[in-house]
């Protein structure tokens, strides 16, 4: 068993746990605080992550770790673990039941392993790079939509972002897809794109997005035969506003008409 496989077995015992905690506290979420506009935690996210670090380090004491409400350890080396104990808190506080809890692992100039669980649905999406994705112990992929004006775009921005500085881009992605869906958790709905559900995300930040709402998607992405890159078509970095991700084919397709269109 390499790195990445053990990666991918410990995650597979602990996520079980974490997501059972995100769903017994759905009924009654506690006391909310605002971070940001937007930005909502509680006391859950932080229980979660605590755990989730606690494991981790108790595994690999080297190995650094960023998560959402605890920010930086003080790990050392070339292995990142990115955790969000809740991605799509707002949905959480609000008692809309569509969020996730996401982990994923970057090693090595890439990312390895990711695992994103839906508690409502108790459905475990995870992939190891080269070993597939899956929910799971279900091979998933894709869907088959290669053309865009078939696809279903899940939109995901910020009020300061630029899809909603105007309302060009806006109507040109209402009527460029066939359909366009909001649901509020970017690592879930990635793994909506990684088996089917969906065709295509678009996100997009005032600031860089931060990796652990997508780190556990994306190789969810990658191991189903997709990619994710920036709006021009470059690689993801840590200062990367706006991504999209789903099959190479729709990637060209969007790239094509929104490059020629911000020339």
């Amino acid at each position: 068993m390499n790195d990445w496989q053990e990666f991918d077995a410990f995650l597979r015992e602990l996520m079980p746990r974490l997501a059972e905690m995100a769903r017994t506290g759905f009924a009654d979420p506690g006391e909310l605080h605002y971070k940001s506009r937007g930005q909502v935690v509680t006391k859950i996210d932080g229980d979660i992550e605590r755990v989730a670090r606690e494991a981790i380090t108790a595994r690999w004491p080297a190995h650094r770790i960023q998560g959402e409400e605890l920010g930086w350890n003080e790990g050392r080396g070339d292995t990142t673990w990115y955790i969000d104990p809740i991605d799509g808190t707002m949905n959480f506080v609000r008692g809309i039941a569509f969020f996730s809890v996401s982990i994923g692992v970057f090693q090595n100039g890439r990312m390895v392993v990711g695992h994103v669980s839906d508690p409502m649905r108790e459905e475990h999406f995870h992939a190891c790079a080269g070993q597939g994705a899956w929910v799971g112990e279900e091979r998933i992929q894709l869907s088959d939509v290669r053309d865009i004006e078939r696809a279903t775009l899940s939109l995901q921005s910020t009020s300061g972002s630029e899809f909603v500085r105007g309302a060009g881009l806006m109507l040109e992605l209402h009527r460029r897809f066939e359909k366009v869906r909001k649901f509020g958790s970017i690592a879930l709905e990635m793994a909506y794109v990684a088996s089917g559900r969906l065709d295509f995300i678009l996100a997009g930040d005032v600031r860089p997005q931060p990796w652990w709402d997508i780190a556990g998607g994306w190789p969810l992405i990658e191991e189903a035969g997709g990619a994710i890159e920036d709006l021009r078509g470059s690689p993801m970095t840590d200062q990367t506003n706006h991504f999209v991700a789903g099959h190479p084919d729709l990637l060209r397709q969007f790239r094509a008409w929104y490059v020629a269109g911000d020339e």
